[in-house]
């Protein structure tokens, strides 16, 4: 990932179709989801 301090809506989609470079990373989306609900919802409070 080059974008860092940005993080787009669609960028786990984009994760999630490129899939194919790594098949054990359920985990890894899933605290993925965590952490962009968490960003988004800080983002909201500010």
């Amino acid at each position: 990932m080059t974008e860092t301090d940005e993080i787009q809506p669609d960028s786990l989609e984009k994760l999630v179709a490129i899939d194919s470079y790594n098949h054990s990373s359920v985990f890894i989306k899933s605290q993925l989801k965590r952490a962009i609900a968490l960003a988004s919802e800080f983002m909201e409070v500010k």
